[in-house]
């Protein structure tokens, strides 16, 4: 019997099979696989082999990638803070507005109580006259402190005195409370 495939030696050393085909240049041809489904054979894809240039090249883009987002955040959050800030300093200075107007209008409320109570005090004789006008001189002299001194001048006078006379003021204090209590309910 003859068979079908002999080997012979070429001058490169490869073996030939008698189609004169080498077993190398098998290779070129694709690989296939069969596919029950289709009941055909079908070209195989070989994974796609990536280098370690390609996982570098990977690795930098996600780096670049998170660098990016995380100056983004930055970004967006220094503006935050710098938005808070600004509305901030605007609500400060509302409120010290609004605390150096109150001032003026309590300075003038005095103001006017002082000037009343000068007139009934020239009025009477005595002991009740002499005690309306130093009631008057005082509310004169609370009334100017008022206008001279702005909030933050005001606040700086009010902890000197407390830390001078820490007793007094807590008594003083608790007077007041006391009274815009009653006055409020």
């Amino acid at each position: 019997m003859d068979n079908p495939t002999r080997f012979t030696q070429t001058p490169a050393g490869e073996e030939q099979d008698t189609f004169e085909k080498t077993w190398n240049e098998a290779d070129a041809f694709p690989r296939t696989q069969f596919n029950p489904v289709t009941d055909e054979f079908e070209p195989v894809s070989e994974p796609q082999t990536q280098g370690t240039g390609g996982l570098t090249d990977k690795a930098s883009d996600l780096k670049d990638k998170a660098g990016q987002a995380t100056a983004t955040a930055q970004d967006k959050a220094s503006q935050v803070a710098g938005t808070a800030k600004e509305k901030a300093s605007e609500v400060a200075d509302q409120a010290h507005s609004m605390s150096d107007k109150g001032l003026d209008s309590a300075a003038s409320g005095l103001g006017q109580a002082a000037s009343m109570l000068r007139q009934q005090g020239e009025s009477r004789e005595g002991t009740i006259g002499t005690a309306a006008t130093k009631t008057a001189d005082t509310l004169e002299q609370a009334s100017t402190y008022l206008q001279d001194k702005d909030t933050d001048q005001l606040i700086t006078d009010i902890e000197a005195m407390v830390r001078k006379r820490p007793v007094e003021s807590v008594i003083v204090a608790a007077g007041i409370g006391y009274l815009l209590s009653k006055v409020l309910s």
